[in-house]
């Protein structure tokens, strides 16, 4: 009796750990349906309209689809930033200080891939060909996104789900 009890808690032990160290399978989307939220102003990032080449603008944020984005794997801790209104993804369009950030049908170019780094619930979100951070240049609404220097707190952003 003492062995059978025995033996069946090994073979519990046992699958938990093999289940414990499998890998989680792989998602295309971590984060689906996020505001992007100026730290400092309240706004939040959105697109007009849905034609390739609209620069990204800082809005006063609503429940549009236009303003909702979806954080697509890219590679390993890298995102391809696609709004669900548009099914296009935030591109950033040279690499200057400066440079637009404009949304594009999604593809596999660095221009459309960025990292998060932060702390909290607060991010830089960087463009991995450029190096530099999505960033508002104002605070009104409508003002274009760009691509700034990361040290700023003008590139500071909060995700809300």
């Amino acid at each position: 009796m003492q062995r059978r009890t025995l033996r069946a808690a090994l073979t519990t032990a046992a699958a938990l750990i093999t289940v414990a160290i499998l890998p989680a399978p792989a998602q295309a989307s971590p984060w689906v349906g996020v505001w992007i939220e100026s730290h400092i102003s309240g706004t939040c990032v959105s697109v007009p309209s849905a034609a390739d080449g609209v620069s990204a603008t800082q809005e006063i944020c609503e429940d549009l689809g236009t303003q909702l984005w979806t954080f697509d794997d890219a590679a390993t801790g890298k995102y391809r930033i696609r709004s669900l209104g548009t099914g296009k993804c935030l591109t950033g369009v040279g690499t200057a200080t400066g440079s637009p950030v404009q949304q594009f049908a999604c593809g596999t170019g660095t221009n459309q891939q960025w990292t998060l780094t932060g702390s909290g619930n607060t991010f830089r979100i960087t463009n991995v060909a450029s190096g530099k951070c999505l960033a508002r240049p104002g605070k009104d609404p409508g003002t274009q996104l760009v691509q700034g220097t990361c040290l700023i707190t003008l590139a500071q952003w909060q995700l809300l789900f």
